[in-house]
């Protein structure tokens, strides 16, 4: 379980440095990285509010910036896979959780122009927060304590 979860959370810190979406503009199109996404939609939004096109306000924005809190927990669990800690089965589904949320948000609201960087997110992070019933230390650690209680 231990290489899975790894394998888990580093695809999904890979999945936000990917394009998530690809806007098309004029005639070329605009690959905007997960990792920039929230960045990139404030600036647009300021723009946007500038011209007096559309008024944005902060708290719309404030969403897509919790989005980044999937990769920074995904990177806190690493660190503690990798220095030999055991870190709660817990963060797995919440990184997992928000990153769903995220996808989506961003799914809704954009449409059909999400690329291959959004796919592996969401793919990684509906697997992440299945994590605990593909966690088979628990079942192992219970078969073992009912057999020294029944000796």
């Amino acid at each position: 379980m231990k290489n899975l979860r790894i394998w888990l959370h580093i695809s999904l810190l890979v999945s936000f440095a990917l394009p998530w979406l690809k806007i098309p503009f004029i005639v070329t199109t605009v690959p905007v990285i997960g990792y920039l996404l929230p960045f990139k939609t404030i600036s647009l939004a300021n723009q946007l509010n500038s011209f007096g096109v559309m008024k944005i306000s902060n708290e719309q924005m404030f969403s897509l910036f919790l989005m980044l809190l999937a990769p920074v927990i995904s990177s806190f669990v690493l660190i503690m896979l990798f220095s030999k800690r055991k870190p709660s089965i817990y963060l797995d589904c919440g990184a997992g959780l928000i990153a769903v949320m995220s996808c989506l948000y961003i799914l809704t609201n954009t449409g059909n122009i999400v690329t291959a960087g959004f796919y592996i997110a969401l793919i990684a992070s509906l697997l992440l927060v299945a994590s605990p019933l593909l966690d088979g230390e628990k079942e192992k650690s219970v078969k073992v304590r009912n057999r020294a209680v029944f000796k």
